[in-house]
């Protein structure tokens, strides 16, 4: 121990988890901040009890690096506790709380954060972790709560990529959310079709190019379809579709919207 208490570097540095540990209860706040970033980067699963009751301290920086820590540890014997920190009086922790569940990618996470997620009253730095939580951990249980959270702008980029990463199972929810009532719906669906690349997706992109009214949706389901499809046979109709496109186009877009078809038809008549 130094002068001033125990030497963080030193400990960290002889990778010393007992020692660290100790240090969890020293009555100075940076060298019990000190300690578990290190007990985080040193990722030991000795330290996740310390780091549970260390939730519970009366700093709210401390409870945020303590979540941040368990969120590296990704030991499933912090689930509840950093379920639990949801509760806690400062944003920052259970901002943290959402990010490190989604670190340890525990589908028993789900619900929990889902609920969070409708909220009203949550903050939106909260659900941007929630969002990129159920993200990471992936399955099907989440996309209903997505598919409503991307009609939020304030989270629409986020759960986008959201959905991007759970893939397969958000497939026939965004499809659905082509005939949204919604203009800012139905671009972001066809976007994420575009990015997620799957083939099933071509045939209703075409769909939405031939009901679709608005230019600009059509042009990017045209080249969303572009982007997807490997079947030359489909170019065709989609080559019909988008010269018909041109002339639905009027008011100040009309150039930028002639030219985005005008490049797309160009593209594909040289396929």
């Amino acid at each position: 121990m130094g002068l001033f208490g125990p030497n963080i570097n030193n400990l960290s540095a002889k990778r010393n988890v007992e020692g660290l540990t100790k240090a969890l209860s020293h009555k100075n706040l940076k060298i019990r901040k000190k300690a578990i970033i290190a007990l985080g980067k040193i990722g030991d699963t000795i330290a996740v009890e310390p780091l549970i009751q260390v939730l519970k301290d009366g700093e709210s920086d401390i409870r945020f690096w303590a979540a941040w820590a368990l969120g590296n540890i990704q030991d499933k014997r912090a689930l509840i506790c950093l379920i639990q920190a949801f509760k806690d009086k400062d944003k920052k922790v259970r901002w943290k709380a959402a990010d490190a569940l989604g670190e340890m990618g525990d589908k028993r996470a789900v619900i929990p954060l889902i609920r969070v997620l409708k909220d009203e009253y949550e903050d939106t730095i909260v659900k941007w972790a929630v969002v990129e939580a159920l993200g990471k951990i992936g399955g099907k249980r989440s996309v209903p709560s997505l598919m409503k959270a991307l009609r939020d702008s304030d989270l629409r980029k986020k759960t986008a990529n959201a959905l991007l990463k759970i893939g397969e199972p958000a497939l026939k929810p965004l499809i659905q959310a082509l005939e949204d009532r919604s203009w800012e719906i139905r671009i972001k669906a066809v976007e994420i079709l575009e990015e997620m690349g799957d083939k099933r997706a071509v045939r209703p992109l075409i769909l939405t190019l031939k009901r679709e009214e608005d230019w600009l949706l059509r042009a990017k389901a045209a080249i969303a379809i572009w982007k997807i499809m490997d079947n030359i046979s489909m170019v065709k109709p989609l080559i019909r579709d988008l010269k018909e496109a041109k002339g639905m186009i009027s008011g100040s877009t009309q150039n930028l919207g002639e030219k985005i078809i005008r490049i797309t038809l160009e593209v594909f008549e040289g396929r």
